[in-house]
């Protein structure tokens, strides 16, 4: 089950080898919002997949970030699962054909959807499905995609 918890409770796992471009992933957090929870293992609140999401949105200064916890793991489990997370990652790939079109349809659905929720149209869809706010949180005013901060 996917929740909400705060930044500073959790931790890096600190057994992991994988190299992530925090910057990158800053940049999309701030463009689509945080969709993929962090798995985090309950006993320790230690990050094991989405390390590199979790520094991303400590740079951007969120409080909160969605995840889902494991519980009972042992050491040797929770390296496993960091590993691989990240090596199953390496394996894949892209299929170029898919890429291709649907792209540039899907671009110019987002831009048309963007303007008809400025416009308070009711039959605009969201692209991402964003998680409803915790009570007594807010979003920044520079982005309206970033994020529920606590106060």
């Amino acid at each position: 089950m996917c929740t909400t918890c705060r930044s500073r409770s959790l931790r890096i796992f600190e057994g992991n080898a994988r190299r992530g471009d925090v910057q990158k992933i800053a940049h999309s957090l701030q463009a689509n919002g945080q969709y993929r929870p962090l798995v985090v293992r309950r006993e320790t609140s230690e990050v094991l997949a989405g390390n590199h999401t979790f520094q991303a949105a400590q740079l951007l200064g969120w409080e909160s970030v969605l995840v889902t916890y494991l519980d009972g793991l042992t050491d040797a489990q929770a390296r496993k699962i960091v590993l691989v997370d990240n090596k199953s990652n390496d394996a894949a790939g892209y299929d170029d054909t898919a890429l291709a079109q649907p792209a540039r349809r899907h671009g110019r659905r987002l831009r048309r959807n963007r303007l008809r929720r400025r416009r308070g149209d009711p039959g605009a869809c969201s692209t991402f499905s964003r998680p409803s706010r915790p009570a007594g949180t807010r979003t920044s005013t520079t982005s309206p995609t970033r994020r529920p901060t606590h106060r």
